[in-house]
């Protein structure tokens, strides 16, 4: 927010005139002064970029009478507390609002990188991160490890199925999600180094957040600044690019394809002191075509560090003075280069391409992968090994048997040599993209990679790995990975059902420092589950298997723990290899079916005096009807129905209770049946039943009608029913609550958007419930009231009683159906 400000007492702000003459004295730190020519490096001071674009400006460097924003702030950003007046410069800030709505300063590109924490509302940061999408976005082609924290960058704007735009180019892995690096880049991102706290990103871009910086930027964790004027190649800007870094801590050697860094004249190659902030270039730099007359600067795409030794390869003909194809190394001491031999070649003496450089640490051979057939004449595959001068080779890689393969990425880590490419075989065996050399021996763990893997960097006794790779053998892992030397492990522990990374969670229970989660899924986070699975608090447990279906992912709805065994239901016929149907018990080790299980979809359960209650889709439990509602006793092990057993006419799909005794069901249904009869009707989607009484031989009998919820004009579905401080909270799909079509005091209800709630009040004055003179305790023992929006259902009467019958009143039954219902319950349905 570049400009000047003037601050009354009163806190009042404005902006002072565009054209006011103190304006050219504050665009002395204006970012487009962090990039001039007198900035750069060549004669040896320090770039503004670097040396005060995080720095306040002091109050001595402004014009007479003018402040800097930073006199005036408090700790946070907001103004503090009697600012006097006058103007004040706000270079470099940008003004936000307080939760009070009072304004905020915070320095531009760290308000850009705490923008999704430091706006977001209080109580997020409550919310954890380990749950992420376990999948990357499209585009990662640069990466490399500092400590716990992995830096990815390349064409990529979204990761973990986030928002298009929400990652520009370049994001920051830091163990448990991903994080931003200001508003990013606003080109690809080809390299990443690290040096201490700040990270260097090169590639082809122009801008840094808010930052001018051409193919060159540093991040200090708060800002973006250019890097003393960064490269250029003035007569052929469109062949530009950062391709490499590589830093020993003193130095930061970049190279690419430019002609100049900074004011310094360079070729693809250049050193940046980082301590007195000045370019210089390294040796004569690289030619691409030196044997055709040609000085176009060569192509630098690897640069490997090992002592003073910088080995670099790409794409040239000549380096410094020595004639020699794509690889080559200079002494960073002296300047000198050293070419091997031919250096990197095709079997018709022509240039091949470096992509990939690795060393190993303990004999201090160099691994070469890129695109070549020969290495100073020595035949190879795209492969080479580099031990002092001497070529050789570690295994042909090939494509379907053809020599068009390419090795991207080389890298070692834990003794092993690791590739990644374009690749189907290895010596004439299946090795699909990604394979590991240990000793002389080469193999693909964890069944190799779908696609082309693009870069990899040593991450402790592995590496990670980035590409265009959907799956890794069985486990869906998109586009990025972390082979830990072992097996893999995804960025994000979510559940997931596809590539990109959908999946539902139906139900959650806690268990210790852990949960049990289940719906819809076929993997967490690294691991495949089927549709349940258990968090420990740091990793996925998959419990033996999960549940499963012959057709399809199964589906579980609703859990429920009992002492140390959980009851899991939803569609499913197999859990853990047993034979279920519809529901089962986990014990903590194995899983066991519930006798002869339901014979349809499950969607609730409830425990309530010893009895687990299901509630779905089912009609019978083996030859016992149950008719959409049973329970079974978790004494005597076997299945009971609900009274005398009534067919609900749509799906149950929530349970609970009140009072210790009385179950609460909603659902779709508005009727019930008996004998293929209708029974009942008009129960939009809710009833309960006394699990206390006891019924005779009415089919109805211990059930009472409750008043529901309608959509659209038609009965509405209640989803989901939960008793807090005793009231009763009602969700699902409704535009209506309150209805009651039976019995004398009929309701046409109240407006209610999928949410309402039954809470107790006093009695209105004179009100008493009928089953208080009998003795009886009903549920509620007070007059309660529905309610949507906090406030009571209004009705002639005043506050209507939520339970239309509080003593045990029989739901109706329509003429001529009770006979048929007395002959369906005394034959068992």
């Amino acid at each position: 927010m570049p400009g000047l400000l003037t601050l009354a007492l009163a806190g009042a702000l404005a902006l002072a005139p565009a054209g006011a003459s103190t304006a050219s004295a504050t665009t002395a730190l204006d970012e487009a002064s962090a990039t001039t020519p007198a900035a750069d490096g060549a004669a040896g001071t320090a770039a503004p970029d670097e040396a005060s674009r995080t720095a306040a400006p002091a109050a001595t460097d402004l014009p007479h009478g003018l402040r800097s924003v930073t006199e005036l702030l408090e700790a946070d950003g907001t103004l503090r507390e009697g600012a006097p007046d006058g103007p004040v410069d706000v270079s470099g800030w940008t003004m936000t609002t307080a939760p009070d709505g009072s304004p905020r300063f915070v320095a531009e590109d760290a308000a850009a990188d705490a923008s999704s924490a430091a706006l977001a509302v209080a109580g997020d940061t409550s919310w954890s991160t380990t749950f992420g999408a376990a999948t990357a976005g499209m585009g990662l082609t640069a990466v490399t490890v500092s400590g716990t924290n992995i830096y990815v960058g390349g064409t990529v704007t979204d990761l973990a199925s986030t928002a298009e735009g929400t990652y520009q180019h370049v994001a920051r892995w830091d163990g448990k999600a991903w994080q931003r690096l200001g508003t990013g880049i606003d080109g690809e991102v080809m390299t990443i180094a690290v040096n201490g706290t700040d990270v260097y990103v090169g590639g082809d871009f122009e801008r840094a957040g808010s930052v001018a910086a051409n193919d060159l930027a540093r991040w200090n964790g708060s800002a973006w600044s250019a890097v003393a004027g960064g490269v250029t190649n003035p007569a052929a800007d469109y062949d530009e690019a950062v391709r490499a870094l590589a830093t020993n801590g003193k130095k930061l050697y970049v190279g690419g394809t430019f002609t100049k860094a900074g004011t310094v004249s360079a070729r693809s190659l250049a050193a940046y002191d980082l301590t007195a902030k000045t370019w210089s270039a390294v040796g004569a730099g690289l030619y691409r075509c030196a044997s055709c007359g040609v000085g176009d600067p060569g192509a630098v795409n690897a640069l490997l560090l090992d002592g003073t030794k910088l080995y670099v390869g790409g794409n040239f003909d000549k380096a410094g003075t020595r004639t020699t194809m794509s690889l080559a190394s200079v002494d960073t001491a002296t300047g000198t280069w050293t070419a091997y031999g031919k250096g990197i070649h095709t079997e018709d003496g022509y240039k091949g391409v470096v992509e990939s450089l690795a060393l190993d640490p303990a004999t201090r051979a160099l691994y070469v992968g890129g695109s070549f057939t020969r290495a100073n004449g020595v035949t190879t595959m795209n492969l080479a090994k580099l031990a002092g001068t001497t070529f050789s080779s570690v295994g042909k890689v090939t494509f379907y048997g053809d020599k068009y393969a390419t090795v991207q990425s080389v890298a070692f880590s834990g003794g092993k040599l690791y590739i990644g490419g374009t690749f189907t075989e290895i010596d004439g065996v299946k090795r699909s993209n990604w394979a590991v050399r240990s000793g002389t021996t080469w193999s693909t763990p964890g069944g190799g990679l779908d696609d082309v893997v693009v870069a990899m960097a040593p991450k402790d006794s592995g590496v990670v790995v980035l590409g265009d790779f959907v799956t890794a053998g069985t486990l869906r892992m998109n586009r990025a990975g972390i082979w830990t030397g072992t097996a893999w492990q995804t960025f994000g522990q979510g559940v997931s059902t596809t590539a990109y990374g959908n999946g539902d969670v139906h139900a959650i229970v806690p268990d210790g420092s852990g949960a049990y989660v289940a719906g819809i899924f076929n993997q967490v986070g690294q691991k495949p589950a089927r549709s349940i699975a258990r968090w420990t608090g740091s990793s996925w447990d998959t419990m033996a298997g999960g549940v499963t279906t012959s057709i399809g992912d199964a589906e579980v709805h609703a859990m429920v723990k009992v002492g140390t065994d959980l009851y899991v239901a939803g569609e499913f016929s197999k859990a853990g290899g047993v034979a279920v149907r519809n529901i089962a018990r986990w014990n903590g080790t194995s899983w066991s079916a519930l006798g002869a299980g339901l014979d349809g979809e499950v969607y609730a359960l409830h425990v309530l005096n010893g009895k687990l209650y299901a509630g779905g889709e089912f009609v019978n439990s083996g030859t016992q009807h149950l008719g959409g509602v049973g329970a079974w006793d978790l004494t005597a092990k076997k299945w009971l129905p609900l009274g005398n057993h009534p067919q609900y006419s749509d799906d149950v799909r929530a349970l609970s209770s009140v009072a210790g005794q009385y179950l609460v069901i909603g659902g779709h249904f508005h009727r019930f049946y008996a004998g293929g009869m209708p029974a009942v009707e008009g129960l939009y989607g809710m009833t309960m039943f006394d699990t206390k009484d006891v019924t005779g031989s009415d089919v109805l009998d211990g059930y009472y009608l409750l008043e529901g919820v309608s959509w659209a004009g038609g009965p509405g579905g209640v989803r989901t029913l939960k008793v807090i401080g005793g009231d009763l909270y009602v969700g699902g799909q409704f535009d209506r609550a309150g209805i009651m079509t039976q019995g004398p005091g009929t309701s046409s209800g109240f407006a209610a958007k999928h949410l309402v709630v039954c809470g107790s009040a006093p009695p209105a004055p004179g009100a008493r419930w009928a089953a208080r003179a009998t003795g009886s305790t009903p549920w509620p023992p007070r007059a309660a009231s529905w309610s949507s929006a906090g406030t009571s259902c209004p009705s002639a009467a005043g506050r209507r009683p939520a339970w239309r019958s509080t003593t045990r009143r029989r739901a109706p039954t329509p003429p001529g159906a009770a006979a048929s219902a007395r002959a369906a319950a005394a034959s068992g349905r």
